[in-house]
């Protein structure tokens, strides 16, 4: 293996360990319920970070470029899978499949997977804004990320809270129990 080969790779898995909660939090935001799709863009998303690796020009940092080409290959993979029907309940993912934390308990497990299905209902644009803002990302990192200004960031997570208030309201988180907003 060549030299120049060896430091692409080296440098490809560091920038994907760096990005890795992110990509998976872009991922899951589209694909809440169904897992074999959820892992088929994000490999396809690794496999554009390394085709594309060597175009980024350091104008900005790598996971903005990282999560820009994350955002544009998932609406394309979402708009290529969007006439397949989503038969995969969300009870039926491992438990691996949903983003944890050590801290979890059942009721906080029961509670993400409510979120999920939520989340599930929202349009593409909504759902890469709120994967965003679950990675804890600040409004001026998405703002960059998105291409918009950090005040329309901060109206649209606005929005979208709402609606997912209205929608657990409303009781179309399917658990009528849960305690996500309040």
């Amino acid at each position: 293996m060549t030299t120049r080969r060896k430091q692409r790779e080296a440098q490809y898995y560091e920038v994907m360990n760096e990005c890795n909660s992110t990509i998976a939090h872009l991922c899951r935001a589209y694909y809440p319920l169904d897992d074999y799709l959820y892992k088929d863009l994000y490999s396809e998303i690794g496999l554009r970070v390394w085709n594309k690796l060597h175009l980024f020009k350091h104008n900005s940092d790598i996971k903005t470029w990282v999560y820009r080409l994350s955002i544009n290959t998932a609406n394309k993979h979402y708009r290529r899978h969007a006439h397949m029907p989503n038969v995969i309940s969300i009870d039926s993912l491992p438990e691996e499949a949903l983003p944890r934390t050590d801290d979890d308990s059942e009721e906080k497990e029961r509670q993400r997977k409510c979120l999920y299905r939520m989340i599930d209902r929202l349009n593409p644009d909504e759902r890469a804004i709120i994967a965003l803002y679950l990675d804890r990302k600040t409004s001026t990192e998405m703002a960059e990320s998105l291409g918009i200004t950090p005040s329309n960031v901060t109206t649209r997570i606005n929005r979208i809270k709402e609606k997912l208030i209205k929608m657990h309201n409303n009781g179309e988180d399917e658990d009528p129990q849960s305690e996500l907003f309040q």
